[in-house]
């Protein structure tokens, strides 16, 4: 695959704990790779949870391998720069010539 095809920016987030300063925790997530992807939407699936309808779209994320992206894990998250859709990480592969890996990940679903 050509580099051209890496169209989409994302960035990878990790969660962070912090004080909140009076004796609890506050949690959110912190950007520490921002790069180039390329996205394979997969056939989506419906879930009823609660009564409720949810659409879930899985999606293979393709990136460049590097040492930061070979050291992501599943309890990260990729977030879209520009449309800011929100994927859960399910699991990781590099390409058999090592240049990419494939990150299968989940939209629509509670992060």
């Amino acid at each position: 695959m050509p580099g051209k095809s890496l169209i989409e920016r994302i960035r990878f987030e990790r969660p962070v704990s912090a004080s909140d300063g009076q004796g609890g925790r506050k949690d959110g997530w912190e950007t520490v790779i921002t790069c180039r992807a390329q996205y394979t939407r997969l056939r989506g699936s419906e879930m009823v949870l609660a009564d409720r309808l949810e659409g879930i779209q899985a999606t293979v994320i393709r990136v460049r391998s590097a040492a930061q992206t070979r050291a992501v894990t599943t309890d990260w998250r990729i977030v879209d720069d520009r449309t800011g859709e929100t994927f859960n990480i399910r699991s990781s592969i590099e390409t058999d010539d090592r240049i990419y890996i494939d990150f299968a990940a989940e939209s629509g679903v509670a992060t």
